[in-house]
């Protein structure tokens, strides 16, 4: 659970949030949409990260709680036409076909111990985004 209670903030020329509160329940999710300079990433850096900023207000999540971002698109994404879905997949999709080449590259090779240790890294690295709950999801 995350919950923001009567959340005000600014900046020096600019004042961002003033008595802001929402609660978000486990496996809800949600989405700060705004003009430029408004201030979303802003509150998403103040919610995961509370202790680098000087606000009034609460901002209280459980210490389990895991928060998933995805950031602004670059101006280097606007050359291809992306989905959302290809967006946030590709560093999945990505692993994946590294996991599938080491495996074809293990069944010929005679020296596996090197392979191995790229395989782990692979798989740990799948593990670090949540790549099982990806595949689940699609």
């Amino acid at each position: 659970m995350i919950k923001v209670e009567n959340l005000s903030y600014s900046f020096p020329q600019k004042d961002l949030y003033n008595s802001i509160s929402f609660t978000l329940e486990e496996g809800e999710h949600c989405a700060f949409i705004g003009r430029n300079g408004s201030g979303k990433s802003t509150l998403i850096d103040i919610i995961m990260d509370p202790e680098k900023y000087i606000f009034e207000g609460k901002v209280e999540k459980e210490s389990n709680c895991r928060i998933g971002y995805v950031s602004q698109f670059s101006q280097l994404d606007k050359i291809e036409e992306t989905t959302v879905f290809q967006y946030i997949g590709e560093k999945f999709i990505t692993l994946q076909n590294e996991i599938a080449s080491i495996c074809s590259e293990m069944e010929t090779s005679s020296d596996i111990e090197p392979l191995l240790e790229k395989y782990q890294e692979a798989l740990d690295a799948f593990a670090a985004i949540n790549g099982d709950d990806f595949e689940k999801n699609n």
